[in-house]
């Protein structure tokens, strides 16, 4: 076995006792579902100038290849075929080995960038970092840093998707799915599996035609088809672009290097390492947008812990990551004296603001986490744009339907096909991808590469200690939302994983909100026409879920409705059900409520228990489904009382007034259509249930002779000591490989029958410098 695959099986090995998110897609026909869905009107093919636009090879160099293949007796000019093409079999099979051969040729013939080299093991998924990632084959590799492709024995290397530098797919004659759909599910395990991929290439081959792929954040934009016979320096252009050209110019992050503790002055791509332990990642230098705004100075970080990953492997969409990290100027210190900065990663929608200008408009504010900078990525000094990536091609024609099976051709006749039982329709020039006509106009939207850094550090709002640090950290966030609110900034998406337990003991400073890549300038902001539903789903209001009004016609109004437009009456609510999760979901500090597991044996009560819980923040449930349930809690006392009341935890029955309170300020607030007051009359409600929470009680257990109680108490102090040590062992800087699957995207302590969430938790962001025990880090009840 080679050192590159005892690498892989030992990081399969250590992730293996890891749960991995639920989110995370590992079974073939679920990820070409998703990619169905995530794709449809974002795949553009037929594009014009896209060969030529992409991989503007020099001349000279398609030339003297062409020369040498004729001279090599690898191309027969006068019969326009390449020698290895001549009468194949009529199998997908076939067309293999000559690709490979041909390839490899052009290849060696170009003086690489890198050590590259094209071999196919069809038979065999390449390696991953994840042991449940989906079992995809693809039928042919351009693979990059890999050594010696042909060990002894004649069996081609195994090779990892983080050495996969190009994916192939030949084409399969007797219809199904689109032939972009299995190119497309290779495209995204390489963004899965390789973090410094900022666009991949793929290629398919359908006979003698080929097809050119990209897959950016934007979708999916495709050449026009091309015959390797008829136009041997087309074929000779497309195989020496991705062979001579920088590592930056066909995709990779020259902003994302390994970082070597041995050598600090190396900035090495992963495929040039065999192990990756930490990241180097750059932030250029950015110039703030308000007048007298600071210059954020380019800065170099370290990343040792990934904290969100969720659907970091998406080919169109923001592709969101999360780090904890160093600062590159801080490694000479030792680990427990280095502040923790939180990074994030992420492609934003032109159409969007930067987050990093939403929280300098908010300024340093307690309840809101502090930015340290942010920036727009910039490769080559260029900002690292999907237009740019493109080469500013535009796409032709509208978007093509995807999900369309491809017919089969039929033939009576053909002793090939009756031969081998197959359909050998080489004249199959290319899918069968139909325009979608209701998108005729769209045209691809731009996406721009950013990032931003957090001082603040800290943990979801689900891992409270206590009810009193369940109190205060609400309490502290939702001030912090008034104060953003108050600057003109509504953050739009309030969740478990957005409201952070800082562990600080500060009033004001307990909590802090998180997260504003969904937030909108409201004073300002235009609505997007094709905007999505904004929000973590099991938290939105019911309104923004229905698309309605909920509990009146809104001072007589006549005519139409008119769809309720997001406002601060929504973000409230939303920190309502983040607040009612909890008080449902977990039965002690940290500890998921039994009842919720889906199990055998469940009892009756259980099971409607469940069936409640599911309603409001259940995975599979409808924005419609949802959002009335949602509704009909604040129509009828009596839902609610069914619904909330009854459903709550032994450990948050001492909250009980303070959710009725809230409910109450809200139920009114909607029937009369004013919310002047909402935020006073909420911040008064979780400072009198603060008040009458006991610093030496924070769980609101009197002590009593009484045994059950006395034991109850003892129970929530062990899982309150459990938590602490997890949050101090948290602020330490482990060694581990941020390649490996640590089963970071896992929403932690989550009952499965009550969340699933359509964005994932943070473990999440305030950034202490770890030089002793914490203060921070005391328990609410000394």
């Amino acid at each position: 076995m080679d050192q590159e695959t005892k690498i892989h099986k030992k990081r399969q090995r250590e992730s293996n006792g890891s749960s991995e998110s639920s989110h995370h897609v590992t079974k073939a026909g679920h990820v070409e579902n998703e990619l169905r869905v995530e794709l449809h009107h974002d795949v553009f093919i037929d594009t014009p100038t896209f060969v030529e636009k992409m991989f503007d090879v020099d001349a000279d160099i398609l030339e003297a290849v062409y020369l040498r293949s004729i001279q090599g007796g690898l191309y027969d000019a006068l019969r326009k075929e390449w020698s290895d093409f001549k009468n194949l079999a009529p199998t997908e099979k076939a067309l293999y080995e000559p690709f490979v051969k041909v390839a490899n040729f052009i290849s060696n013939a170009c003086d690489a960038s890198t050590n590259l080299t094209w071999l196919s093991d069809p038979k065999r998924a390449p390696l991953s970092l994840h042991m449940k990632a989906a079992d995809f084959k693809p039928d042919i590799i351009m693979a990059i840093g890999s050594g010696e492709p042909i060990p002894q024995g004649g069996k081609p290397a195994h090779v990892p998707w983080t050495r996969i530098h190009v994916p192939v797919e030949v084409k399969k004659y007797r219809g199904g799915p689109s032939t972009v759909i299995q190119l497309a599910k290779y495209l995204r395990q390489c963004f899965s599996e390789c973090i410094d991929r900022r666009y991949v290439f793929g290629l398919v081959l359908t006979g003698t035609r080929l097809t050119v792929y990209l897959a950016d954040r934007a979708g999916i934009l495709g050449s026009k088809s091309f015959d390797i016979n008829e136009d041997p320096k087309q074929l000779i252009r497309v195989i020496a672009g991705l062979t001579v050209f920088e590592p930056s110019n066909v995709g990779w992050d020259p902003t994302l290097t390994v970082y070597d503790d041995k050598n600090r002055d190396s900035a090495q791509f992963s495929f040039q390492t065999k192990c990756v332990n930490h990241w180097r990642m750059e932030l250029s230098e950015h110039a703030s947008k308000l007048p007298d705004g600071p210059i954020y100075k380019a800065e170099k970080f370290v990343l040792w812990k990934k904290i969100r990953f969720g659907r970091s492997e998406v080919i169109k969409g923001r592709a969101t990551r999360v780090w904890k990290a160093w600062a590159e100027k801080d490694m000479a210190l030792p680990e427990c004296d280095r502040p923790v900065y939180i990074i994030k990663d992420t492609w934003r929608d032109d159409r969007r603001d930067l987050e990093g200008e939403f929280y300098e408009l908010i300024g340093r504010h307690d309840g809101i986490a502090e930015l340290h900078s942010y920036c727009v990525v910039r490769v080559g000094g260029v900002p690292d744009t999907t237009s740019a990536i493109r080469r500013y091609v535009k796409a032709v024609g509208g978007p093509r339907d995807i999900t369309v099976r491809q017919p089969a051709k039929e033939s009576q006749d053909d002793k090939a096909e009756q031969e081998w039982d197959y359909m050998p329709n080489h004249l199959v020039e290319t899918d069968c991808l139909p325009t979608i006509f209701d998108f005729l106009e769209r045209e691809p939207q731009d996406r721009t590469h950013s990032r931003s850094v957090l001082k603040t550090y800290g943990w979801s709002i689900n891992r409270a200690q206590s009810l009193l640090e369940l109190v205060t950290v609400m309490r502290d966030a939702i001030a912090g939302h008034q104060h953003a609110y108050n600057r003109g900034v509504l953050h739009r998406d309030i969740s478990e994983g957005n409201i952070l337990i800082t562990g600080k003991p500060e009033f004001g400073k307990r909590g802090a909100l998180i997260d504003f890549d969904n937030a909108i300038f409201w004073k300002t902001h235009q609505a997007i026409m094709d905007d999505q539903l904004s929000g973590t789903r099991p938290f939105i209001s019911a309104e923004m879920l229905l698309k309605s009004r909920i509990l009146s016609v809104r001072g007589g109004e006549t005519g139409p409705e008119v769809t309720p437009i997001h406002g601060l009456q929504h973000d409230l609510e939303s920190f309502f059900w983040v607040l009612a999760h909890v008080c449902i979901a977990f039965d002690g500090p940290t500890q998921p409520r039994e009842a919720l597991i889906v199990r055998p044996g469940a009892t009756q009560e259980d099971i409607r228990l469940q069936q409640r819980t599911n309603s409001i923040f259940g995975s599979n449930i409808s924005d419609y489904i949802r959002g009335d349930a949602k509704q009909h809690i604040f129509e009828a006392s009596s839902a609610y009382d069914r619904s909330i009341v009854q459903s709550l935890s032994l450990w948050t029955l001492p909250l009980k007034p303070l959710i009725t309170q809230f409910y109450e300020i809200l139920r009114a607030a909607f029937e009369s259509d004013k919310y002047d007051n909402l935020y006073s009359q909420v911040l008064a409600a979780f400072s009198e249930t603060e008040k009458g929470l006991k610093a030496g009680d924070p769980d609101a257990i009197e002590e009593e002779r009484n045994e059950k109680r006395r034991a109850l108490k003892q129970s929530f102090e062990r899982l309150r000591d459990q938590e602490l040590a997890r949050r101090h062992k948290d602020l330490g800087g482990e060694k581990r490989s941020d390649l490996s699957d640590e089963g970071e995207n896992t929403t932690p302590y989550t009952p499965p029958a009550s969340l699933a969430q359509s964005r994932l938790l943070p473990s999440s962001p305030e950034s202490p410098v770890q030089n002793r025990e914490p203060k921070r880090l005391k328990r609410m009840d000394r």
